[in-house]
Formats: C-alpha cells, sequence, structure tokens
C-alpha cells in the first residue's frame, strides 16, 4: 500500500490523516497547520500527489482512537512483556484482536483501540507501566518509514478497519491506574523517574549535548508542548555544569521538535 493509498483508506475510516515529510532529516516532523488531521479527499490527494513518498499520520483524538506504544529500551525496560502480563491479568482469556504495528526499530510495538469521544473528557495518563505508554495526539503509520526501517501491520494484510473497541478495564486504567499496579513501581526506577532525576541534577560536562538530546526526546515522547519544553530547558541548563550556550541549547530544542 503506498502513502496515498493509506491515506485515502484513512479517511474512509473516518480516521484523520495528517501530512509529514519523507524518510531524511524531517522524517518525524509533520507539516505546519496539519495537526488536526482531515477528511478531506481533495486535501489528501494533494498532499501525496505533490510528495508521494511523504509519511502518513494520524490524529487519534480526533479519530476516536488511542494507540498504546510499548517501548523496549536499556535497564531491561520491556514494555511488550508488561501489557501482556496486564492484559492477561485482566482481559479473562480474551484473546488481543485489534490492529497492531511494529515500529521502525522492531523492538517497539503500537496497539490501536477505538474509543468514544468522552474518553477524553477526562485526564489520560501517560503510561501504565514501565515502557506501556498511552498516546492520545498523533502518531506515525504504515507505510512511513524513518531512517532506521519502517512501520508495518504486526499482521500482513490487517488494515486500520480491524481496530477493536477498547475494552472498558483498559479506559479505566488510561484514566487512573489500579493502586496494586502503581505499587509494582516503588522501589524500581523506572525510565521517567531517571529522566526527571537527570532534570533535578543536570547534565554533566562531556555529556552535556547528549543529556540535553534525551531529556528533549523524553519530553517529546510524553506529549510535552515545545514552548514548555524550552521552559524547562532553560531551568535543566542553569543546573548544568558548565551550562551549554543558548545558541546550541536552541539548535538542539529545534532538532529535536524538527523545527530545522
Amino acid at each position: 500500500m503506498t502513502p496515498k493509498q493509506q491515506a485515502l483508506f484513512c479517511i474512509s475510516q473516518s480516521i484523520h490523516v495528517i501530512a509529514g515529510y519523507p524518510v531524511g532529516k524531517s522524517e518525524r516532523a509533520i507539516i505546519k497547520g496539519t495537526a488536526e488531521g482531515t477528511l478531506n479527499k481533495d486535501l489528501v490527494n494533494a498532499w501525496f500527489d505533490e510528495i508521494p513518498n511523504r509519511n502518513i499520520l494520524i490524529n487519534l483524538k480526533n479519530s476516536n482512537l488511542i494507540c498504546i506504544d510499548l517501548d523496549q529500551h536499556k535497564d531491561g525496560q520491556n514494555g511488550v512483556k508488561a501489557f501482556s502480563a496486564i492484559w492477561k491479568e485482566n482481559s479473562q482469556d480474551k484473546k488481543l484482536d485489534t490492529y497492531v504495528e511494529k515500529t521502525p526499530t522492531g523492538s517497539g510495538v503500537h496497539i490501536f483501540f477505538k474509543v468514544t469521544s468522552e474518553v477524553f473528557s477526562k485526564p489520560i495518563v501517560n503510561e501504565i507501566a514501565d515502557g506501556v505508554e498511552i498516546k492520545t495526539h498523533f502518531t506515525p503509520i504504515y507505510p512511513s518509514k524513518r531512517t532506521d526501517g519502517l512501520y508495518q501491520p504486526f499482521k500482513q494484510d490487517d488494515t486500520l478497519a480491524n481496530v477493536a473497541d477498547c475494552p472498558s478495564w483498559l479506559i479505566d486504567m488510561i484514566h487512573k491506574p489500579p493502586k496494586k499496579q502503581m505499587a509494582s513501581k516503588i522501589g524500581k526506577r523506572t525510565y521517567g523517574a531517571e529522566i526527571w532525576e537527570l532534570f533535578n541534577q543536570g547534565a554533566t560536562e562531556g555529556k552535556r549535548n547528549n543529556d540535553t538530546n534525551r531529556i528533549l526526546h523524553y519530553w517529546r515522547r510524553i506529549g510535552i508542548d515545545p514552548s514548555i519544553c524550552m521552559d524547562l530547558l532553560l531551568a535543566f541548563n542553569n543546573r548544568t555544569s558548565p551550562p551549554l550556550d543558548d545558541d546550541e541549547l536552541t539548535t538542539i530544542w529545534k532538532s529535536v521538535f524538527k523545527m530545522i
């Protein structure tokens, strides 16, 4: 399926399409002014006739969808294993049967569910377990590509038409994780806790650029607004010894949020 075919299929399913850039420097960015997504066929045709290989993203909230983003990072984080345990405990042996994509690295997974618009009227948590994040804004979808790989359906012939309704127990969980699950994190430092500890301490000389990139990528991943991230970044830089100069700091910020 080409990006244009996928985009047209999405709008046929009332899934709001966002225009991205082709693989390369701006591959994670979106075209300015398209973040809300569209169901306009003429506009979608124009976008993908102009750049046939541009990446395609969708606005989850406006499409009444959520995405469970399962990450696997260093230090033993395994979102796939964590979500499998959550599903097994709560689903009453019901098989997970919805549209799922593999992310470009091959280790990440995006699981899609339908929800009602009322779900977004309450606060939604950023994660329900270490490595199990809840995406409600926008996300790239197949056949988008990055320099490290491509998004692809977990099942070869699967499509977004097969997104299932989100179970009620999972809706309850994304509004407020169960106490026993929160308790399981006590004594175990999550990746998020590590990042906020880094924020409080500031970067150290020799790691300033790397630490600044790490903290910005985390903030971007959990959906903090770019302008707020810059305010936080200035506070972080003031704790860094010695701090980065303003021009270098701005360059890193623009790079992470694909503004250059």
